[in-house]
């Protein structure tokens, strides 16, 4: 047991793992920040970087939905950090395969999925389309067997293609205005040098 005045730190803080992924392979780089079950011992972890993120990826469960702290994270971290713009941003609603009822079949199960999806994007207030119900399960095993059919009931590919279209594009966005307004910066300071020296040269002038 830890003293009140003691306080337990993890022996390691972070691990960068490297994976031959198309995406990962065109410049996106996730940061996987501890969940909402860590904030309470290491809350600067994830809540310091939400600010400067390009993108941030909020990650529910299917089988309950939005919850309580889901709610309070969203709307105390998440609203804040992305302001009034929604791009840059996608709600992913994991375990979609724990919905599966072999009574209900097909029918019941897109049923309760979409369902699920209605009801997330109404108490986050944000499209529908920004939620991608998915079944990371479904989706490694898929990939491990080279199973196409698994890997399409995953439904992983509707999120990798938002994360291609979207998410990168909107990183590029990011990073071409940034060159531009430190561009813009140089000029401006190249300018006001030039300036000044100008006018110490017609000062000098006058002076003769």
């Amino acid at each position: 047991m830890l003293d009140r005045n003691e306080v337990e730190i993890p022996c390691w803080r972070h691990a960068l793992i490297s994976f031959p992924h198309p995406l990962l392979k065109e410049g996106l780089c996730i940061l996987d920040t501890p969940g909402l079950n860590a904030l309470g011992t290491e809350p600067e972890l994830t809540l310091n970087m939400l600010p400067s993120a390009q993108a941030i990826i909020f990650v529910l469960a299917a089988d309950t939905g939005v919850t309580k702290s889901d709610l309070e994270m969203w709307r105390n971290h998440i609203s804040i950090a992305r302001g009034t713009g929604k791009q840059g941003l996608a709600v992913v609603m994991n375990k979609i395969d724990s919905m599966w009822d072999d009574l209900a079949g097909d029918a019941g199960y897109d049923a309760s999925i979409a369902s699920q999806v209605k009801n997330s994007a109404s108490i986050l207030g944000v499209s529908e389309e920004l939620i991608f119900p998915v079944s990371a399960k479904q989706a490694l095993l898929a990939k491990i067997k080279s199973d196409d059919a698994l890997l399409e009931k995953s439904r992983l590919a509707g999120l990798e293609n938002y994360l291609s279209d979207n998410i990168l594009q909107h990183r590029r966005t990011i990073l071409m205005e940034t060159v531009a307004h430190n561009i813009g910066f140089l000029v401006k300071e190249s300018l006001s040098l030039t300036e000044i020296k100008y006018k110490k040269c017609n000062g000098s002038i006058g002076g003769i």
